[in-house]
């Protein structure tokens, strides 16, 4: 499925984009107001502050891929790591093949381009400026660092969290590192446009939300911002953002599976109806629920990624009686997921799309009766990604999307303990950037990167083009 959007790019003097993963806005203005991020503030009182509107309402892995096609996430269908292949009736790990991030095309148009640690990027091999990918990366998508010209690869030092370390120290001593690595980049590739995102602060914020730490960090990268802008020159634009914020966790909610059991909407497939190779993926899949917490933590460090992967995926979604099965849930970090099993889209389709709106229905009146023994409402919210059935026999993403309220039931993940939640906003900071409006959506913040021209008598005009092949 090919799929694009246009863009007009203007090519200016110099832009320096900086991208701090999952900065939470409402921390940051706090820690300008009390002094303790100058470079911030300093870039605040020269430009504007605007909020970005996130595609994180969806799901969190929405919106690096929003950000780097310019589209939103109804278009280029993610929006998690592990994504929903109807054809195949199981769940695939994203890999971002297929998708061209428009620094990509900005260097087809012959402008250098620096790019480090940019997630869920797929790695282009620029030949042009600097490419980094999965050096000290949060998410992973091929385990290994890769670096273009190949040369550079050489002088990387080795970041923290590729031992295995993911302590806040690591975090700290990794964004500094970042800090060194990056400015001394733009100096000897000298990028016109350099993209460059600190990871370390999702991490932080996920393992150690509210800790005093969490803002030792963030004055780290602040105080590492500052280097990149003087690497970067005087005259260049600065754009520094977050895509979505963080906010306290309670753990993640998984009751969808058993409610949509309970009230007829799906049923398991029985042990007499597997195949000797279903029910040997489902001995596994439950020795993996039910196997110690060391020995899940033993089992992540040991066992390669992609090796990983390829075992975690055929059991991610329970054995279903796809004949019985009208709505299931999918994997997920965050908010409940559900996809209606539709005749036309589903390999094993069940649902009529005569019949798709009033499952939706059926479903929603279940999702929004759900209550607490002291009667508080579960869910907040409920989100559907598509107006009707012939809209969404072409859609890749979950058609409900439930947020819930802080009375649903959550449990950490095993051998983890979650302190911070992904939040829906994310903001921008900007200077020498041409930003008029209060907030911007995700899917456009490439093109204030892309049109910025500090030195607009020299700027030539030039047509881009976002691809994203399915």
């Amino acid at each position: 499925m090919d799929q694009s959007t246009g863009a007009t790019a203007l090519i200016s003097h110099r832009m320096l984009a900086v991208g701090i993963d999952a900065a939470e806005p409402e921390l940051v203005r706090a820690l300008i107001k009390r002094g303790q991020l100058p470079t911030l503030q300093r870039l605040l009182e020269e430009g504007v502050w605007c909020r970005i509107e996130s595609p994180a309402t969806i799901g969190s892995g929405a919106v690096w891929p929003t950000f780097m096609t310019g589209s939103d996430p109804r278009r280029h269908g993610i929006y998690s790591e592990w994504s929903w292949e109807p054809e195949e009736m199981a769940v695939r790990r994203y890999t971002g093949r297929g998708l061209t991030p428009f620094w990509k095309l900005a260097a087809g148009e012959g402008r250098s381009v620096g790019v480090l640690d940019v997630p869920f990027a797929p790695f282009q091999g620029l030949s042009e400026g600097f490419e980094i990918s999965e050096w000290g990366a949060h998410d992973q998508l091929e385990g290994r660092m890769r670096a273009a010209p190949s040369s550079l690869a050489e002088d990387i030092p080795i970041h923290p969290f590729s031992e295995d370390r993911f302590d806040m120290a690591a975090c700290i001593s990794g964004a500094k590192l970042r800090g060194i690595l990056a400015a001394r980049l733009i100096r000897e590739r000298h990028p016109e446009l350099a993209v460059i995102v600190f990871t370390e602060m999702h991490r932080a914020a996920h393992c150690s939300w509210g800790d005093p730490s969490v803002v030792e960090l963030m004055r780290e990268i602040d105080a590492q911002i500052a280097a990149l802008i003087d690497a970067a020159g005087a005259d260049a634009a600065i754009l520094i953002f977050s895509l979505h914020g963080m906010r306290p966790a309670r753990g993640l909610t998984k009751i969808l599976d058993a409610l949509l059991i309970e009230h007829g909407f799906a049923r398991l497939s029985g042990w007499p109806s597997q195949s000797w190779g279903e029910r040997s993926l489902s001995l596994f899949a439950a020795a993996k629920r039910r196997a110690p917490a060391v020995l899940k933590m033993l089992y992540r460090k040991t066992v390669p990624l992609w090796a990983a992967h390829r075992l975690a995926q055929p059991t991610m979604i329970p054995k279903y009686d796809w004949s019985a099965t009208r709505a299931f849930s999918l994997p997920t970090d965050q908010h409940g997921w559900i996809r209606i099993n539709l005749l036309g889209r589903e390999a094993k389709g069940l649902v009529t799309p005569r019949d798709y709106e009033q499952t939706c229905s059926d479903l929603e009146i279940l999702l929004r009766d759900l209550q607490d023994k002291e009667g508080h409402s579960l869910v907040q919210n409920i989100l559907r990604t598509s107006s009707n059935a012939q809209d969404a026999l072409s859609q890749c993403l979950p058609d409900l999307v439930v947020h819930w309220t802080d009375a649903a039931p959550a449990t950490q993940p095993a051998g983890k303990v979650l302190k911070g939640q992904h939040a829906p906003d994310g903001f921008v900071i900007a200077r020498g950037v041409d930003v008029v409006a209060d907030a911007v959506q995700a899917k456009d913040l490439h093109r204030l990167i892309v049109n910025s021209t500090p030195h607009a008598r020299t700027a030539m005009r030039v047509t881009s083009e976002l691809i994203f092949d399915k």
